[in-house]
């Protein structure tokens, strides 16, 4: 057979051969980019319920934990035999705060003030804490040696490095400042706490007075404690080695706010005053509500109001827990701008949100309109725990 009609039938068997033409491809390509696009938008759904779920575990389990060391550290509980509670300088762990008459005289909630360090709040008592290195403190401290430094009394302190989870390996944790060296794996969560006082009914008058002698009537009072649990912010950039190495060397805290507004920056900075940014630490706030009983029989309806309008956004987001002024924790489920329009006790600069669970009943007390206070974090908190604490009593 000869080399002309071996390519003959090859060029005619060739040319019979279907292939993919030009459109056929391009069609393919576009089917195929359609369906990666829909598995790539699944993505971040996948990835928030995942995140859900695990805070649904271990935010709780941080929470419990964190209540527990609160509620059973020795050194908030010690026993105070023969001190004198009208002197500031006497008192130990919760009764720094329960035995000062200025302290939450009508039980509202006291959150953190931001302070310089811990000697400042011997001019306001209460909460404090360090914007730049996110170290909290509470009481009056005293001291009434000529040697501050080494004789402060009358005041606990919580360090970061206390409240992280989990928790770094340190060494060498300072007392009072909280410097420690990290070591270890990047914590996860971090959790900070409010409290407020509860009478309880032991020689206390309605309204503790602010006379200081006055403080052995009320210093066994109960202290109430909400402990909320968040997350990181996932933008913290590692300036320094690993995160934990750029918080603990005072690079970023664990969560960033605008110092002036509280709106929170998910960066571990906030202060935006230089062009690099400065850490400032974002703390609870606090924000009136009210129930039209009248119009929400159910009273899963809550008209907040916060401090500024900005922060109504963080207030009303779907998850968000609310602690109102009596203990109890809410959820916010969803946000009703219609109704709002159509309810009258809702002011101009509130946002109507729907609860879970309902408030309680016995709430109301038979008014129109119920109002309060709830505190909250601009981060939705992973979990929140809420318990009561009995100072040491002789």
């Amino acid at each position: 057979m000869s080399v002309v009609m071996i390519e003959q039938r090859i060029g005619r068997h060739g040319a019979g051969r279907s292939a993919f033409t030009l459109i056929e491809v391009l069609i393919s390509v576009v089917v195929l980019s359609l369906g990666l696009l829909g598995v790539a938008a699944i993505f971040p759904f996948v990835l928030k319920q995942q995140q859900k779920a695990t805070d649904s575990v271990q935010g709780v389990t941080v929470a419990r934990s964190a209540a527990d060391q609160l509620t059973g550290n020795e050194s908030m509980t010690s026993p105070d035999y023969g001190l004198d509670l009208t002197e500031p300088a006497q008192r130990r762990g919760w009764r720094t705060l329960t035995a000062d008459a200025a302290w939450s005289p009508l039980g509202e909630w006291t959150i953190p003030q931001f302070v310089s360090s811990f000697r400042d709040l011997d001019g306001i008592g209460g909460l404090g804490i360090e914007p730049r290195t996110g170290n909290m403190f509470g009481g009056r401290p005293s001291s009434p040696s000529a040697n501050p430094d080494l004789t402060y009394t009358g005041f606990f302190a919580m360090p970061l490095s206390e409240r992280l989870w989990p928790r770094p390996g340190v060494a060498n944790i300072g007392e009072v400042s909280g410097e420690a060296k990290p070591d270890g794996i990047d914590p996860v969560y971090v959790w900070d706490f409010v409290a407020r006082r509860v009478q309880s009914g032991y020689s206390n008058p309605i309204t503790p007075s602010l006379d200081p002698n006055d403080a052995p009537r009320y210093a066994d009072d109960n202290v109430q404690i909400a402990v909320f649990v968040r997350r990181l912010d996932s933008g913290i950039r590692a300036r320094v080695g690993t995160i934990k190495q750029t918080i603990f060397t005072g690079a970023a805290v664990p969560v960033g706010a605008d110092p002036a507004t509280g709106i929170p920056s998910f960066d571990g900075l906030g202060d935006r005053s230089t062009p690099q940014g400065r850490p400032s630490y974002s703390v609870p706030q606090l924000a009136a509500y009210a129930v039209q009983t009248g119009f929400d029989p159910s009273r899963r309806l809550l008209a907040i109001a916060t401090a500024t309008p900005e922060m109504q956004r963080y207030v009303s987001q779907i998850g968000q827990k609310l602690v109102d002024d009596d203990g109890f924790v809410y959820t916010v489920e969803k946000i009703d701008d219609e109704i709002a329009a159509r309810v009258r006790a809702v002011p101009t600069n509130a946002v109507l949100v729907q609860i879970s669970p309902a408030m309680p009943a016995k709430l109301r007390n038979g008014q129109a309109v119920y109002s309060g206070t709830v505190v909250f974090t601009p981060q939705v908190p992973a979990a929140v725990e809420v318990r009561t604490v009995s100072p040491w009593r002789p």
